[in-house]
């Protein structure tokens, strides 16, 4: 707790050992380390235990939320897949300069 040397180690652990002889320190450790567990009346309800359907809403959000996501992620997946069908079927379907052409026009047009 101090450094080496320190002139308070004496002091304090001179009254550490004050405390230890006449009792203060036992007590001060039982005050606040001890369990004191209150023990319920014999009329008093306990508490109840958690069970699952307890749980129904949370399981409500988790499942929409997730179903939600879900939802989201298939139509990005599926407008990515769009985007490479039409430019594949450009540069098939057309001569080169022009798909081109419009790849470029379209990158700018889309800032």
């Amino acid at each position: 707790m101090f450094q080496k040397g320190s002139p308070l180690v004496e002091d304090v652990s001179r009254e550490i050992a004050r405390m230890r002889l006449d009792g203060t320190l036992g007590s001060l450790e039982s005050k606040w380390f001890d369990n004191h567990l209150l023990v319920p009346a014999r009329n008093s309800t306990m508490p109840q235990a958690l069970k699952l359907n307890r749980f129904g809403g949370l399981f409500i959000i988790s499942g929409v939320t997730s179903i939600f996501a879900l939802i989201i992620s298939v139509l990005y997946i599926l407008r990515e897949k769009m985007e490479v069908h039409n430019i594949i079927s450009l540069l098939v379907g057309r001569n080169l300069m022009s798909t081109v052409k419009y790849l470029l026009f379209r990158n700018v047009m889309q800032k």
